[in-house]
């Protein structure tokens, strides 16, 4: 098994069963203990209760492996997946305050949804992030607003937002990879 982001490091190996000295230099490094047809002392075994580590024993070579594969997918970082949802140009803001605006847009793709993150550009050119807290249509909360349809935003965020803007709604996932 092989992965450019992680690797197994055999520290060390022999034959016979597993000793206290295993243990003790498991706990030391950090490293797990396999055993292959083999089985742990007595007071090997002891030990490694006393220490909490943890030792694992496999007859099928196959199941030694798909172990090692798990182990090594937790080791992994998570992959962020950022989805588009939508655009929205800002007509009208109508409070600004420190960490927070209320706006009147327009949106022009997609969808806008609470509980998002949002880019703030300016002629073309990023100017802030944010997160939407609230969509409004009307008088009403919302669980979102289309394309073509007017709404109200409430922004969290420091960026100070101007008529003409436009917002890029996103949302980011964490997901786990697979070796």
């Amino acid at each position: 098994l092989s992965h450019p982001e992680v690797t197994i490091s055999v520290l060390t190996k022999g034959l016979g069963a597993i000793t206290e000295a295993d243990v003790l230099y498991a706990e030391n490094t950090g490293a797990h203990i396999i055993g292959f047809h083999v089985l742990p002392t007595a007071a090997a075994a002891e030990l490694a209760r006393e220490k909490e580590i943890p030792i694992k024993i496999y007859k099928i070579i196959y199941d030694l492996l798909d172990w090692v594969k798990v182990e090594l997918q937790k080791l992994l970082p998570l992959e962020t997946v950022r989805t588009e949802l939508g655009k929205l140009q800002a007509l009208a803001v109508f409070r600004q305050e420190a960490g927070w605006s209320i706006i009147g847009g327009k949106v022009l793709d997609g969808s806008i949804t609470p509980e998002t993150n949002v880019r703030i550009s300016r002629k073309g050119e990023g100017i802030g992030e944010g997160i939407i807290k609230e969509v409004r249509v009307g008088k009403e909360v919302v669980a979102s607003a289309v394309a073509g349809q007017e709404c109200g935003l409430k922004i969290i965020g420091s960026t100070v937002l101007q008529q003409n803007d436009v917002l890029e709604v996103y949302k980011d996932e964490q997901r786990e990879r697979t070796l």
